[in-house]
């Protein structure tokens, strides 16, 4: 007789045919076995827990008090496990949503990516990318049918989605650039006008419309989530961009943490769409993995080289554009210190400089106000795109990519490989995710 079907109870609650007695010394135990009704019973709860854990999101109608069987269980089950839920009031028609409110919002934000416009150039990239991986299969000695599944749905959504990520980084930073710039001119035109034209306040204006273009700007931005997008779809992106070389080598990343959406974080959504498309993968032909070696030769050519290559050049154009900055500021606070000494001492405060067309002290003075005020401009652009700490982080990937390329070339059984590739993966993807943290502090504000 099975464990779950053995209870401890009182010769009362049970009919006596259910009875099984058995003598001992000291006690009497009495055991019985499970009626039809107790076996549906125990299949209802275990059909409902079920529905609890892996429903994407359970909802229902009727009685909210639990114990009277159907929906009630099931929605007191979820609620005990911290699912997410919807309970609609059949009477009222009126809907509760449960506690965990971030699920919804994440819903809410993959209805905002499904209803995005497909942007310009994602025709062009689908095609670049299927053509990059139809000239890999060639050089590596593999058939181009390969792909042929791919572009049906794969390589179109990571074409559109990347699109869409390029998009809003473009309106987030250029934001961001324009905010540092216009606070600036700010400070010129206030400096112009009670330097230069005193008698013609009117100029303070501007001054007005650069700070309320400053204000407008960053309510724009945060309103349409420029930055959140940004960072989200390019989480997307780049999993999608992996897909391909991953499905080729027989590895499904969402089998270690499962693809139910209890495994995922109530707020990582990105998860849940990546877990669907691995819900339901292309089919390829049955003879994939007969060469296994061109394969693991095609994935480390064209996706592994191919990221290194990416993070070296990234890692070279962050650090220049960090040392140009840096120059930059340096050179416009030695301006500045330049032109506080002229004036300190005197330089251009003769009558006849007073009387020129061209006032040398309120030229050295508007200098001394509007340098400094440019260099802390350019120190807050390089602070938002986070140039040196990037640098860093792609030098170092770069780098560990490297040696996953020199073990992948020197792997010598497929699970070895495999092991190399989801390594690589996850190092790539752990970095992606790092940006929704480094970032997320990185809103839009007045500098």
């Amino acid at each position: 007789m099975k464990k779950k079907n053995i209870c401890r109870i009182s010769r009362r609650n049970l009919p006596e045919k259910s009875l099984r007695l058995s003598s001992g010394k000291r006690h009497r135990r009495v055991y019985w076995t499970q009626t039809d009704r107790e076996k549906r019973d125990m299949k209802m709860w275990d059909m409902r827990s079920s529905i609890a854990v892996t429903c994407s999101l359970p909802y229902g109608t009727g009685s909210r008090l639990p114990g009277g069987g159907g929906t009630a269980d099931i929605v007191s089950y979820a609620r005990e496990m911290g699912r997410a839920y919807i309970h609609i009031d059949p009477d009222g028609g009126t809907s509760v949503l449960s506690e965990t409110n971030v699920f919804f919002k994440g819903l809410r934000h993959l209805n905002t990516l499904n209803a995005e416009q497909t942007p310009g150039g994602t025709d062009e990239e689908m095609c670049w990318f299927s053509e990059t991986l139809r000239n890999g299969c060639a050089k590596y000695g593999l058939s181009s049918d390969l792909i042929a599944p791919l572009e049906e749905d794969i390589i179109p959504a990571f074409a559109r989605i990347d699109q869409l990520a390029m998009h809003y980084q473009k309106r987030h930073l250029n934001a961001g650039t324009m905010i540092a710039l216009l606070a600036t001119l700010a400070v010129a035109t206030v400096t112009i006008q009670v330097l230069f034209i005193p008698h013609h306040p009117e100029v303070l204006w501007l001054e007005f419309l650069e700070m309320a273009t400053i204000i407008g700007t960053i309510i724009i931005s945060r309103r349409g989530e420029w930055h959140r997008k940004w960072i989200e779809y390019r989480i997307i992106a780049e999993q999608l961009r992996a897909y391909p070389f991953l499905i080729l080598a027989g590895m499904n990343p969402t089998e270690r943490r499962g693809t139910d959406p209890g495994d995922h974080g109530a707020d990582d959504w990105t998860g849940m769409v990546i877990a669907d498309f691995w819900k339901h993968p292309p089919s390829l032909p049955e003879s994939i993995h007969e060469n296994n070696t061109a394969i693991f030769n095609f994935i480390t050519g064209e996706y592994l080289e191919d990221q290194a290559r990416y993070y070296r050049k990234a890692n070279s154009r962050h650090e220049n554009r960090d040392e140009t900055l840096e120059k930059v500021g340096i050179g416009l606070f030695i301006i500045t210190m330049l032109a506080s000494a002229l004036h300190a001492l005197g330089v251009g405060h003769s009558s006849a400089a007073h009387d020129a067309v061209l006032q040398i002290p309120a030229l050295l003075t508007f200098f001394a106000i509007l340098l400094p005020a440019s260099g802390g401009a350019l120190a807050t652009i390089q602070v938002q795109r986070e140039y040196r700490k990037n640098a860093l982080r792609y030098d170092a990937i770069a780098r560990q990519l490297t040696i996953l390329i020199r073990r992948m070339r020197a792997s010598q059984t497929l699970e070895t490989s495999r092991e190399i590739l989801g390594e690589a993966y996850a190092l790539i993807t752990s970095e992606n995710q790092d940006w929704r943290i480094t970032l997320i502090v990185r809103q839009l504000h007045p500098a």
